[in-house]
């Protein structure tokens, strides 16, 4: 079954709408078509785990990689690469759970885009007055 991206922009209009609304979504019609999906239909709540998130980020993460060699491998894709790729359900839910840039320092990245930056430099500072914290503790203990 081609993703949601392709039958958008190259499907007659309405053909996905009616596909969504009319004959019980892509993956049922997938089904009765004898097509499989790139991405099946996750059960309810399924996203609500953070490491189901986790660990789709990682497989998505492992097969971006793979497509994308010369890509600083410390970068988080953006969100329209991913949406590209096909991987709208795993944006809306990084989005909606942890914000993108969250994520992607969780997971040991570099956040994309200038939240990302804002991001990263709110951390380090949080790091450095962290580490003049201890700093000021070690001294105070040794007098």
């Amino acid at each position: 079954m081609p993703p949601v991206a392709l039958l958008r922009k190259y499907a007659p209009p309405g053909l996905f709408s009616a596909i969504e609304k009319l004959h019980g979504g892509s993956t049922v019609v997938a089904k009765r078509m004898g097509l499989r999906c790139l991405h099946p239909q996750r059960p309810n709540g399924y996203w609500k785990s953070r490491e189901n998130r986790i660990a789709e980020l990682k497989a998505f993460l492992g097969e971006y990689r793979l497509l994308k060699p010369d890509r600083d491998p410390a970068l988080m894709p953006s969100h329209v690469e991913m949406i590209r790729l096909g991987r709208s359900d795993l944006v809306q839910a990084l989005c909606r759970y942890e914000g993108f840039s969250n994520m992607a320092v969780l997971m040991g990245l570099r956040p994309y885009g200038k939240a990302g930056r804002a991001l990263m430099a709110a951390a380090a500072q949080r790091r450095k007055g962290e580490q003049k914290v201890a700093k000021i503790a070690d001294e105070v203990r040794l007098d």
